[in-house]
């Protein structure tokens, strides 16, 4: 007989709500507004950084010489290979974190556990050819910018008072 109970009361709560009714300009209660916002991903943060000139855009050859130049500083034992604890230091640097995007797992396409300059040539090239919206052959910081709205917190359930077991 309990199981019989737990399993009508279990139904009981299944029941669906009626939906919130929220008019244009209204917000239902306990939910604010949330902005639209724009963000950088890290690759783009970084492409954006290797705007040797400065004019607001990057080039593809201003980011393969970033990429190099900056290899070459990654590249602590010198062998012309970045291990992937030198990537992690180089991806700290470049992408703001060890962990950000493209992950070196991405970039070593030849699964050796090294990264060659031109396998990091390559997937950098793949991604800026992603984020040069326009294919201009440069990539402006508008093209840069992903247009996101942050996730809003779920709207409070209202509970609905059970109605007593029949016996």
């Amino acid at each position: 007989m309990p199981i019989l109970l737990t399993l009508a009361a279990l139904i009981a709560a299944a029941q669906p709500q009626a939906p919130v009714q929220v008019g244009p300009g209204e917000h239902p209660e306990g939910v604010s507004a949330v902005p639209i916002s724009e963000t950088a991903e890290p690759v783009g943060l970084a492409i954006a950084s290797f705007d040797s000139n400065h004019d607001g855009r990057t080039t593809r050859a201003e980011l393969n010489e970033a990429l190099l130049r900056s290899f070459a500083t990654a590249d602590r034992d010198g062998d012309g290979m970045l291990g992937y604890i030198e990537y992690s230091s180089w991806a700290t640097t470049w992408l703001g974190s060890a962990t950000a995007l493209p992950g070196p797992f991405a970039i070593d396409s030849n699964g050796d556990d090294r990264i060659s300059r031109e396998e990091l040539l390559a997937e950098f090239g793949r991604q800026f050819v992603r984020l040069d919206r326009d294919s201009d052959g440069a990539t402006s910081h508008s093209e840069l910018l992903t247009v996101s709205q942050p996730r809003m917190p779920p709207l409070p359930r209202q509970r609905t008072p059970r109605r007593p077991m029949q016996r």
